[in-house]
């Protein structure tokens, strides 16, 4: 065997240093916790626990909107949750529907990452509080809000917005071969009726959508990041 050959059999692969592993490490434990912060804040109902009060803080919030992180998935094992569908009717002077619909909505919303984006339209309503009377303000404030843009889009002089629930199929409807959208598996949950003239809105226009995100972006705690 060679002198090279020797040399490298005998050479010992290179390692890092300890201050460089440790800031690796330190530096994998902040981003896992951020993965889990963001989901885990949605599902803690008390807000004032250590989970909301890390998530809410900015340095969390500036890092998980980098990364994109901050979507505010749920975890839904072992038991998925509920369901929710907002049904609205936009109607004219006289009281006559001009416009209906719900969203999300496969046939309407397509393709699925639009519909996904009108699914948590739908799901964002309900946000933690700490009193079911503060719960309920919030998802009637969203509602409203949505009714806005409603009228903006389609016009007409009143709209109602329905907050529907739909519940998963209980195991004895299952058994009794009923489906996904069995009636007894819906309730409306919330309604709001908001009127044009009581608004003060702009004229209607053809801007879609867009707009709606901005007006209920400001969060649960008020405040624009």
């Amino acid at each position: 065997m060679s002198d090279s050959s020797r040399g490298r059999a005998g050479r010992r692969p290179a390692q890092l240093s300890f201050p460089v592993r440790a800031i690796l490490s330190l530096l994998f434990i902040w981003h896992v916790t951020a993965v889990f912060m963001a989901p885990m804040s949605i599902s803690v109902a008390n807000i004032d626990s250590v989970v909301n009060w890390v998530a809410q803080r900015t340095w969390m919030q500036r890092y998980l909107d980098a990364l994109y992180l901050n979507h505010g998935y749920h975890f839904f094992a072992p038991d998925p949750g509920d369901g929710h569908l907002i049904h609205f009717q936009v109607m004219d002077e006289r009281g006559s529907v001009i416009k209906e619909g719900e969203f999300p909505n496969l046939k309407d919303q397509w393709p699925r990452l639009r519909y996904h984006r009108y699914f948590m339209l739908a799901d964002q309503c309900q946000l933690p509080a700490p009193s079911e009377a503060e719960e309920r303000r919030w998802t009637e404030t969203y509602l409203k809000t949505y009714a806005r843009q409603l009228l903006r889009e389609y016009g007409g002089q009143s709209v109602r917005v329905q907050r529907i629930v739909h519940y998963p199929l209980f195991m004895d409807d299952a058994l009794k071969g009923r489906s996904l959208t069995y009636p007894e598996t819906y309730r409306t949950e919330m309604e709001v009726v908001q009127r044009r003239q009581d608004l003060d809105l702009p004229a209607p226009s053809q801007s879609g959508w867009i707009q709606l995100r901005r007006d209920v972006a400001s969060g649960w705690r008020g405040g624009v990041r």
